[in-house]
């Protein structure tokens, strides 16, 4: 799938990368999101029961985003955006996918503290869309056939 937002910037490749309390209050306030390439590369690697998809609402449609869950709440298919820690946030205040090069677009782009190259939100509305696309709605559909629970 050809992406319209920018190529992401590895931020742990260029120092930026930082487990502070601000980023990793991030992890523990929502989890990121990733497109539906970088998903399917997740679930295809063993961590699609470590997520869930949310409906996102667009005008009078609603499509589903897939991505890493928030504790408690693996495997589900949530009505609503809901805070709460993602559930690959390990016990060490870590990401389970940091290092795999399974982590999703957005927990690379962004941090919480004020260390240079923070802002990078261009890309978010990109993201968003790209889950209602033919590409991100089949990725979806699979995760639900998978790993949905009623």
């Amino acid at each position: 799938m050809t992406a319209a937002y920018p190529e992401p910037i590895d931020l742990a490749a260029a120092g930026v990368e930082c487990d502070c309390s601000k980023c990793v209050a991030m992890c523990r306030n929502v989890p990121c999101r990733g497109t539906p390439d970088e998903i399917q590369q997740a679930i295809d690697a063993g961590y699609g029961s470590q997520m869930y998809a949310r409906k996102w609402v667009d005008l009078d449609e609603y499509y589903l985003i897939v991505g890493p869950a928030i504790f408690g709440n693996q495997r589900a298919v949530a009505s609503y955006v809901v805070e709460g820690t993602c559930a690959l946030l390990t016990d060490d205040e870590k990401c389970l996918l940091h290092g795999t090069g399974f982590k999703p677009l957005e927990g690379r782009m962004a941090t919480g503290c004020d260390k240079e190259g923070d802002v990078q939100v261009g890309y978010l509305n990109e993201l968003i869309e790209s889950w209602n696309t033919p590409e991100g709605r089949a990725v979806a559909a699979e995760w639900v056939d998978r790993f949905g629970r009623p």
